[in-house]
């Protein structure tokens, strides 16, 4: 099934003169498409106007919509259109957008990151930005206890009546019986809040940065690495916010990584800094231009934070 869906995305694909760049999507929610797996892509790059560059196809992926004949630059005369001129490409901290993909612009395409669940991007009803609706107890079906609201949070549903029991038979149902909570262990738990069964909150604990609660999925810890996008950088290696790197591609012809700044391209030029400059004695950090400088180990039995063997 799977495999059929894939197909007929592309054949979709093939019949409207497009190219696939990307098959799935990240997080659930593009900003301006749905999941993947699921979605027939029937955009067309001359429905949207786009005669250059790569737009969004509205299934997590993007199409590739043709180049500019020389002299000319793409999103000159508008997003995705060829022209005379110069055209100076958005990043998402200018588009404010906090996941998902968006236009540049100009030409390209944005991975503007992704959320930690239970939000999704799109979520809340704001496209690019984190989000979730929580469910009521109507919504869920819950007659009496505690109930998950979708979001993270803890929905109240009420009591039983005198003689009964919340969760007795069925969870947040009044019924005839006893019922026994469960724990954070039994339910997969190692963070935040979630009902017991029965009627009461479990409390499961906090997460060690750079993890948080969610970032392994629900109720589980872990780290959600950012995008090049989501920062602004157009090339050099930028540290993940997870203890890795990543690239984000090189410089046109001319240009220098950090020329415009911390891992932006531009004419200028740009001083690279060391660890001793940076004061940091351990660990990894940016050195200002193109990038992550891997400063070193703590001895045994010290750690490192921001920088300092402690």
């Amino acid at each position: 099934m799977i495999g059929a869906r894939r197909c007929l995305v592309v054949c979709v694909l093939v019949a409207c003169g497009g190219t696939l760049a990307q098959t799935n999507g990240t997080d659930g929610g593009t900003g301006d498409g749905g999941d993947a797996a699921s979605c027939v892509v029937t955009r067309t790059c001359a429905a949207a106007g786009a005669n250059c560059g790569m737009i969004i196809d509205g299934c997590g992926g993007t199409l590739e919509c043709g180049s500019c004949k020389a002299g000319e630059v793409c999103g000159a005369a508008g997003q995705n259109k060829c022209g005379m001129g110069a055209c100076f490409p958005k990043t998402c901290m200018d588009l404010s957008a906090k996941c998902g993909q968006i236009s540049d612009q100009c030409s390209k395409v944005l991975d503007c990151g992704n959320c930690t669940a239970p939000q999704s991007c799109g979520g809340g009803g704001i496209p690019n930005q984190c989000g979730c609706k929580p469910s009521t107890c109507a919504m869920l079906g819950a007659d009496c206890g505690a109930a998950a609201d979708g979001c993270g949070g803890i929905a109240n549903c009420g009591t039983c009546p005198n003689g009964q029991t919340c969760g007795a038979v069925t969870p947040n149902k009044c019924g005839n019986g006893t019922c026994v909570p469960k724990t954070c262990q039994q339910l997969g738990a190692t963070c935040g809040k979630l009902p017991d069964g029965c009627s009461g909150t479990l409390s499961c604990g906090a997460c060690t940065l750079p993890d948080v609660c969610g970032g392994g999925g629900p109720n589980k810890c872990g780290c959600v690495p950012t995008t090049c996008g989501a920062v602004g950088a157009t090339c050099g290696t930028i540290l993940d916010g997870c203890g890795g790197t990543l690239s984000c591609g090189t410089c046109a012809q001319g240009e220098t990584c950090g020329g415009g700044g911390p891992n932006g391209c531009g004419m200028g030029t740009c001083a690279a800094k060391t660890c001793q400059q940076l004061n940091y004695e351990c660990g990894k950090v940016s050195d200002g231009c193109s990038q992550v400088l891997s400063c070193g180990s703590c001895a045994g039995g010290e750690t490192c934070a921001a920088g300092q063997c402690m």
